[in-house]
């Protein structure tokens, strides 16, 4: 990253700072593409490479509802469940769905 912007210029502080920040950056980046070697899911949030999840369950809430979804690689399919209401499939022009929440 340095070789976009000269810190040499800085006081001695701000170029520790800086070559900290450096550091912690380039682990956090390791740290996040670490996983469970066998996962079927990962994350892709404002990060250049996915982070494997395990196989695990993500839930989904927004103003008092929660949906989850886990993958079952054994039936190659998702599984969607709502807490509160009942789930609508409705299929799209592609190869997607939109999975709503209905009252009731």
């Amino acid at each position: 990253m340095r070789d976009q912007h000269d810190v040499s210029k800085l006081p001695v502080w701000g170029q520790n700072l800086v070559r900290r920040l450096e550091r912690d950056l380039a682990d956090a980046r390791e740290k996040l593409a670490v996983g469970p070697a066998d996962s079927t899911v990962f994350a892709q949030r404002m990060a250049e490479t996915e982070t494997p999840l395990g196989d695990s369950q993500i839930k989904f809430r927004h103003a008092g509802v929660t949906f989850t979804v886990g993958f079952n690689p054994a039936e190659e399919e998702l599984e969607v469940r709502c807490d509160n209401g009942r789930l609508a499939v409705y299929p799209n022009v592609t190869n997607s769905v939109t999975i709503k929440r209905e009252r009731y």
